[in-house]
Order: C-alpha cells, then structure tokens, then sequence
C-alpha cells in the first residue's frame, strides 16, 4: 500500500506526485531533505500528523471560498483552522 496518508488534501497530493513525478535533482533532493528531516524528529511528525487531522479538508473548503459556494458551517471552519484552533 503506497497511500498512508492521513488527509484528503495528502492523498490528493500523493496522487499529483504519482501522475507528474519531479524530473530535476534540485526538486527530487528537497523532497528527500524534509523527508529525512521528519524520520528523525518524531515527535515534530507526530504533531504535524495531528494538526492535519484536526484540519480536516481544508484545501476543498478554500476551493469552496474562491467560487463563493461555501455554506455557514463551512466558513466558520476556515475561519476557526485560520485563527489557529483546527479543532474542528
């Protein structure tokens, strides 16, 4: 299984990285950087992995925003991930 993401916004990403993979060294190295960068500091991939949880869909919320078709539930959650509580 190649999918161990823990969002919607990663597995959408994950699929854009498998469909157009990086051709440049440059690119393909920082990848590998943050990469290694996360194994070795757990506890900080272990928060990120659950600020990301808490956030939900939040790239298709702002998706929403930009074609004004989002509904009151859905602002109220930008503007609470925004302010710094992705809580809900």
């Amino acid at each position: 299984m190649i999918d161990k993401t823990i969002s919607p916004m990663g597995a959408r990403l994950l699929k854009r990285w498998i469909a157009l993979p990086l051709k440049d060294i440059a690119p393909i190295n920082n990848r590998q950087d943050v990469v290694e960068f996360l194994v070795k500091d757990r506890n900080l991939k272990e928060d990120l992995e659950e600020q990301l949880r808490q956030m939900g869909d939040l790239e298709r919320l702002i998706s929403k925003v930009a074609v004004v078709r989002i509904n009151p539930r859905g602002s109220g959650a930008v503007k609470t991930c925004f302010s710094g509580d992705c809580s809900h």
